[in-house]
């Protein structure tokens, strides 16, 4: 099995327990070491400093030990499972242990929504994380899109099968104009 990498937000990627990072101003998908990284910006682009994101949240820096402090604060921080819903909350060790004990087959992580699919537990808790920060969430059903576009024809089929089209359609002279949810849901 090979093991993929989640690319997460703003440059950081998490494979497996090892944290690297891509150049913010190179952005040609090389990872690097948070040294690397450093040594990369002083031979390539001298007067800029490098930035370090944090791969669970939006906080950023361009000092990896201010990240790494950053980084202590999420261990602290009480969550839900994003697969069970069930309210339980957990730290981010117990998170993993449940996912662990409730979500992996046959050692492994698949992720339902995409391909991706991992034999590390943290790092699948992570893309479910960002899985989750998506604002193009579903509320019939578990489908999460990328984009506002895909949400839309996903929602367009979905919502069309389940809502009560009389109380969402707008009409005007016993015409149907748009749906007040998606607009033109024909």
């Amino acid at each position: 099995l090979n093991k993929t990498h989640c690319k997460i937000q703003q440059g950081a990627v998490f494979s497996g327990k090892i944290l690297s990072f891509e150049c913010s101003v190179c952005k040609d998908s090389t990872t690097y070491s948070p040294n690397d990284l450093l040594k990369h910006f002083r031979a390539v682009h001298k007067e800029t400093l490098p930035t370090y994101p944090c791969d669970l949240c939006c906080f950023v820096t361009h000092e990896f030990p201010a990240l790494q402090r950053h980084r202590i604060e999420h261990r602290n921080t009480l969550v839900t499972c994003e697969l069970c819903s069930d309210g339980v909350q957990y730290s981010l060790l117990l998170l993993t242990r449940h996912y662990i004990m409730c979500h992996s087959q046959n050692g492994q992580f698949s992720c339902d929504w995409c391909e991706f699919i991992t034999l590390d537990a943290g790092t699948f808790v992570q893309h479910i994380h960002h899985h989750n920060e998506s604002p193009w969430k579903c509320s019939k059903c578990r489908h999460i899109s990328l984009n506002e576009s895909d949400y839309k024809k996903h929602a367009k089929v979905t919502w069309a099968r389940s809502h009560s089209r009389a109380s969402l359609w707008v009409w005007n002279d016993d015409q149907r104009v748009s749906c007040q949810a998606f607009g033109s849901c024909s």
